[in-house]
């Protein structure tokens, strides 16, 4: 029998999981708060590649890469903004954590787009370095598929172990965060 120690109670993959604040208001209060942030978090991100992609006179593929930096800084926020907003969505309607195969695909959706960000902040971090420092540019290739591309597929197989190995869901590692 799996079992997981979670602040001095252990939970078996039978037992099921205690909603956090439920019943009372601060089941809501922390739904709401994490639906109303995630919301705002998601129309600021389309906003911003509304205004970037919007027929106008600027391109944005003639930006610097600053610019379009925060565009795939954005676009990984709105995946994450998303798929947590589903995840709270759920919990509000139906008042219990999602199913396990749900619950680990959630985690899986979050999981890579926070990988996906940390690799771009990393890479912005280093481009900041390098261009300082050393006075050079990278090519990044048409529509930086040399940065994208990669930024993906990584977090994409650092998403894969852990959904390999089974430990996320309601009992796994993505759980412990919300404590």
């Amino acid at each position: 029998m799996n079992s997981t120690v979670i602040t001095n109670h252990t939970f078996s993959s039978s037992t099921p999981l205690p909603v956090t604040g439920y019943p009372g208001p601060i089941f809501y209060m922390l739904h709401i708060t994490g639906i109303s942030s995630l919301t705002i978090s998601i129309f600021f991100s389309l906003g911003l590649m509304f205004k970037l992609f919007c027929p106008c006179p600027c391109n944005i593929w003639k930006q610097g890469i600053g610019e379009r930096l925060v565009i795939y800084l954005a676009v990984c926020d709105l995946g994450w903004s998303i798929s947590h907003e589903m995840d709270h969505i759920y919990m509000i309607v139906v008042h219990d954590h999602p199913p396990d195969k749900l619950c680990a695909a959630f985690a899986f959706m979050m999981l890579w787009w926070v990988c996906a960000q940390a690799i771009l902040v990393t890479f912005t971090a280093f481009n900041a370095f390098v261009l300082v420092v050393k006075e050079k540019h990278f090519n990044l290739g048409r529509f930086d598929w040399r940065l994208t591309i990669p930024s993906l597929m990584i977090s994409f197989l650092l998403a894969m172990i852990p959904a390999s190995l089974d430990i996320l869901g309601p009992t796994g590692a993505w759980w412990v965060i919300y404590l």
